[in-house]
């Protein structure tokens, strides 16, 4: 039981000092070799879709290509078949409409209902 407690606390012990030894060098450096300068903040702020409505939905009728590959089940293929019938009937006048495109059927066009406004 003795040899037991001596595997277990030996290298617990040693662990522990390893830590503090550590611990003392790192706050023993001046600060400012720990950071030079402060990180500045990031300024990241995507321009706003032309298509995207107020609530963040996406109009279907003035679109872009890339714009449409964001909806979710729509890569480039379908998004150029969209722009395409968009094109060759004037827009959509429902969200059902959708169904038209080649590639699209009622489940993609439930999915995207969510994120899609047809004025």
């Amino acid at each position: 039981m003795q040899s037991i407690r001596r595997f277990v606390l030996v290298p617990l012990l040693l662990c522990a000092l390893a830590g503090c030894f550590f611990l003392g060098r790192m706050s023993a450096l001046p600060q400012s070799e720990v950071m030079a300068e402060p990180l500045a903040p990031l300024a990241v702020s995507p321009a706003p879709a032309a298509s995207a409505t107020v609530d963040g939905r996406i109009e279907l009728n003035a679109a872009t290509e890339e714009e449409l590959c964001l909806l979710p089940g729509i890569g480039p293929a379908l998004a150029k078949r969209i722009l395409e019938y968009r094109d060759a009937h004037g827009g959509f006048c429902s969200a059902g409409e959708l169904t038209a495109v080649p590639g699209i059927g009622d489940a993609t066009v439930a999915a995207l209902k969510p994120y899609i406004i047809v004025p």
